[in-house]
């Protein structure tokens, strides 16, 4: 019989695979929609740096940066960051119990 003190194991998390890109592509759009909801499955209640993102966008015109290269660089400096896991999401707000694990790809440099 375990013993009554001893905390109850937790159960490994569930894991997803999703395409870097994909990722990049769910962050550039909750940041530019500036969406509570959508923000929330992918940064802390408390993370500033959606609103901060998404004024960057806003404000930034078309034709000098387009959705495709914003979700590109997204993805780049996620990759040159070394991020490979990140919490999933239930109900739409984050979760320790989901993990999803990034496709692995090559850093590409602007110069």
């Amino acid at each position: 019989m375990a013993d009554d003190s001893e905390p109850m194991p937790l159960p490994a998390p569930s894991r997803s695979n999703k395409a870097r890109s994909d990722f990049a592509s769910e962050i550039y759009d909750a940041c530019l929609k500036g969406d509570e909801t959508a923000i929330q499955a992918i940064a802390s209640k408390n993370a500033t740096w959606p609103s901060m993102l998404g004024e960057a966008m806003r404000h930034t015109r078309e034709g000098s940066v387009t959705a495709r290269e914003w979700i590109g660089v997204i993805a780049n400096q996620m990759a040159e960051a070394g991020i490979d896991w990140v919490p999933g999401y239930y109900r739409k707000r984050l979760t320790s119990r989901r993990v999803i694990q990034l496709d692995k790809v090559s850093v590409t440099s602007d110069q």
